[in-house]
């Protein structure tokens, strides 16, 4: 049984199924709020914090499934800079 739901899930949820979004401000709250709730490497604080991180110089996408449309499985924060970084923050 645990093969069986393990082939199952790994069909249901590769690449060829997930659906990529880019999020900005203008996206739906309720999609925006998912996010900052679900951040556990570097929690939000408040409105401003996350309009910041999907602002002009970042990007800020999201994979979905088309089971659970409105539900971010991955998140994924890019911070567009001039340069190379020697440093992440």
């Amino acid at each position: 049984m645990n093969g069986i739901l393990k082939t199952l899930l790994s069909d249901w949820f590769s690449i060829g199924f997930l659906n990529l979004e880019r999020i900005t401000w203008q996206s739906s709250c309720d999609l925006l709020q998912k996010i900052s709730e679900y951040e556990a490497v570097h929690p939000v604080r408040n409105w401003a914090d996350i309009k910041r991180r999907v602002g002009p110089y970042r990007r800020c996408y999201v994979f979905t499934h088309n089971a659970m449309p409105r539900e971010p499985l991955i998140v994924l924060h890019v911070a567009l800079t001039d340069d190379i970084s020697n440093n992440i923050q």
